[in-house]
């Protein structure tokens, strides 16, 4: 896998008798960010079990990260490293490059679940408009993040194809995608969802209350309505994550839709 990131922490100093502090992080389990300014913490499953766990189940691991045009690489074997981390390259792009043989061991002949990961991967290309993944030969990105997953849920019940509300903005302190599109018919119930920091809250909280209220302000109803919020130090009504019960997340929803809902709404 590899990405176009900032790139891992070789070149700093790390603590204890590790050789730097990229070593330390992959071999070293850890409940805080591993980067400056890395917050609201976005996993796009679950909590995500962080690349010391990966590298701890696997038979080989190998990196490649770019800092400052310098290129390293370090090798692992079951969490622990064959040795020190080398410069190989002093002309290279940005960039971070993971191959890694899971340790059969473990997991025997087992093999990854393709068709899990790509209904993952292809929810968080909506959720994080303008991020780009690709797994095999299937790249997922899009550029209107929950607008054009509205359009799918569209086609899906067969509701008359609206130009949907769509707003993707930062708040506070806090990030805001929601999308509304179509009309509500007689005898329907709407379609709901929601998300926080890209996991799916499946009995959605205090972010889609604000934005129901809102609609309900504007006398508006539509037939589909997603909402993802990105967010620091997120409360849940229980450890599986599925409610949001920050009570402010409410009143800020409320006041940064209402003007551009009210705005949409005049122009329809």
């Amino acid at each position: 896998m590899s990405d176009d990131g900032p790139g891992f922490p070789f070149h700093e100093i790390a603590p204890d008798n590790y050789s730097n502090c990229a070593e330390y992080q992959l071999t070293h389990f850890h409940h805080t960010p591993s980067a400056q300014g890395h917050a609201p913490h976005v996993h796009l499953v679950f909590d995500g079990v962080g690349l010391a766990v990966v590298n701890a189940l696997s038979q080989d691991l190998e990196i490649q990260s770019s800092y400052q045009n310098k290129l390293w690489k370090q090798n692992f074997a079951k969490g622990l490293p064959r040795g020190p981390a080398q410069v190989i390259d002093t002309n290279s792009t940005q960039g971070t490059t993971i191959k890694l043989v899971l340790d059969r061991e473990i997991f025997g002949n087992g093999q990854p679940r393709l068709e899990m990961i790509r209904k993952k991967l292809f929810e968080a290309a909506h959720l994080f408009p303008g991020f780009q993944i690709q797994l095999e030969e299937e790249i997922f990105f899009t550029t209107r993040g929950l607008a054009d997953l509205s359009y799918l849920y569209c086609d899906v019940y067969r509701w008359e194809n609206w130009e949907p509300f769509y707003i993707n903005t930062q708040c506070n302190d806090l990030i805001i995608q929601a999308t509304g599109l179509g009309q509500k018919k007689k005898g329907k119930k709407p379609i709901y969802h929601s998300w926080v920091n890209g996991e799916r809250t499946y009995e959605h909280g205090s972010h889609l209350d604000g934005f129901k209220e809102v609609m309900k302000s504007m006398g508006w109803s539509p037939a589909i309505r997603l909402i993802h919020v990105i967010m620091n130090n997120p409360e849940f009504a229980g450890p599986v994550k599925q409610k949001l019960v920050n009570p402010q997340v409410r009143e800020n929803v409320k006041n940064c839709l209402s003007i551009p809902l009210q705005t949409f709404l005049q122009n329809k």
